[in-house]
């Protein structure tokens, strides 16, 4: 068996992706090792802010981060529930995250029929911000 740690990063890149598994850990690039980094850091951020959402005991909406979306595409990630028939659309993105084609058209759709807007987080502080003050 080959030491994955010995393999130069062009070669782990030129390899076939079935051979690069049986390799383990050590067999992924250096642009897997960077795409599983950020889904870690997406997936903590997510968390936290659904445990900010149910601390407030509020009523939202989320898709699953592990499988593809059933609801339409470029849906905000939470859409929050508020008294009175209000709703706050939250779009997380960490930091140098970009929105997507269709994020920029569901959210200029969901402008232009409720004349509501989806609110970018960067942070769990900007989710707080969003959000109603607490009673």
């Amino acid at each position: 068996m080959i030491d994955p740690k010995l393999l130069p990063a062009r070669v782990l890149e030129l390899m076939d992706p079935i051979t690069r598994k049986q390799l383990g850990r050590g067999g992924r690039t250096q642009s897997e090792i960077a795409a599983a980094a950020q889904f870690k850091d997406e997936k903590e951020f997510h968390e936290q802010t659904e445990a900010e959402l149910r601390r407030r005991n509020l009523y939202f909406v989320t898709s699953r981060m592990d499988r593809k979306p059933t609801i339409r595409e470029g849906a905000a990630d939470y859409i929050v529930i508020l008294p009175g028939e209000r709703c706050v659309m939250l779009e997380l993105k960490l930091v140098g995250g970009e929105f997507s084609d269709a994020q920029i058209e569901n959210a200029r759709d969901y402008h232009n029929q409720t004349g509501g807007v989806v609110h970018p987080c960067y942070t769990l502080l900007d989710v707080i911000r969003h959000l109603p003050p607490e009673a």
